[in-house]
């Protein structure tokens, strides 16, 4: 007992005298606060999944570093500069998986893919997908289906019951999928949801994603081919995901619709659409459920 204390003791005197600890080394370089030092091993910082990373308890302090175990292809080393997470060279952190919401079969990944044509930063798969889409009926690739301006509380899962009683908040607490014969899932409309840069209200969009305006669509489309065949064959590669009725719940594969979140009136909003033959605008009941693909915030 006596050797500990004497032991403590002496690291403290230390610390308190030089402010220099050496871990490996009796000799810690004078300008380090910490000097470890080894042939043998190395340094090993706490490792987070990315939504772990995105659920840090506390005031995130310039300088934070851990390794993002999912981040990127095979994890990455990632910095909190003040405002945002970036890579060790300051550049952008890679995102990570999300942790499946109510839809509990597989994570959706985020994989960045940029547009030829405006340079802007997309998810490479729908909300809910396993993977790429490598057909326009590649299934894996459809995701989940959402009503409009509502976010991950179960509704979107394709197997989710329904109801006819329509929702006086901007969060119904039971997560089903809600019938309408008004054209929207709430009592009184709000078309403030999924508005703003960020997203706004009910985003379903992973961190520093939301859903594309109706013109940000529009603008990629320019470098299509004016037919379902340039949607699946973009570099977005948008699969022919199916719909949800809002009226009844059925789902039905006839063409592509992808939301977007601009509103076209109380009971509607503006959505992508494509077929064999067209694509372009298309305007759906908010009540409707439809695949979402998220574009990265600018």
């Amino acid at each position: 007992m006596k050797q500990l204390f004497t032991l403590l003791a002496t690291v403290f005197v230390t610390v308190t005298t030089v402010a220099q600890v050496g871990i490996g080394t009796t000799t810690p370089n004078a300008a380090a606060a910490l000097d470890i030092t080894s042939t043998n091993k190395g340094f090993l910082l706490p490792r987070l999944t990315y939504s772990q990373r995105e659920n840090i308890s506390g005031t995130l302090t310039s300088g934070l570093m851990i390794w993002c175990t999912n981040c990127g292809s095979y994890g990455e080393l990632q910095v909190y500069n003040g405002n945002t997470w970036t890579n060790v060279t300051g550049g952008a952190a890679q995102s990570g998986e999300l942790d499946p919401i109510n839809c509990p079969t597989y994570n959706t990944q985020i994989i960045e893919v940029t547009s030829p044509y405006t340079g802007r930063i997309w998810m490479d798969r729908n909300l809910g997908a396993s993977k790429v889409a490598t057909s326009a009926n590649d299934v894996d690739s459809f995701g989940d289906l959402y009503q409009w301006g509502r976010g991950n509380d179960g509704h979107q899962c394709r197997s989710q019951s329904t109801t006819f009683t329509l929702s006086d908040i901007d969060n119904p607490v039971n997560g089903k999928f809600i019938l309408s014969n008004t054209g929207d899932w709430r009592s009184s409309p709000n078309n403030n949801l999924w508005q703003g840069n960020d997203g706004g209200i009910n985003n379903p969009c992973p961190t520093g994603y939301r859903l594309p305006t109706s013109a940000e669509w529009t603008t990629e489309l320019t470098g299509w081919n004016d037919d379902g065949a340039g949607a699946s064959n973009s570099f977005l590669k948008l699969p022919v995901a199916s719909t949800r009725s809002g009226s009844d719940g059925s789902i039905s594969v006839t063409f592509g619709l992808y939301w977007s979140s601009t509103i076209n009136n109380d009971t509607s909003a503006k959505a992508l659409a494509f077929t064999s033959t067209s694509i372009g605008g298309f305007t759906a009941a908010k009540s409707s459920g439809l695949p979402v693909r998220c574009i990265k915030n600018l």
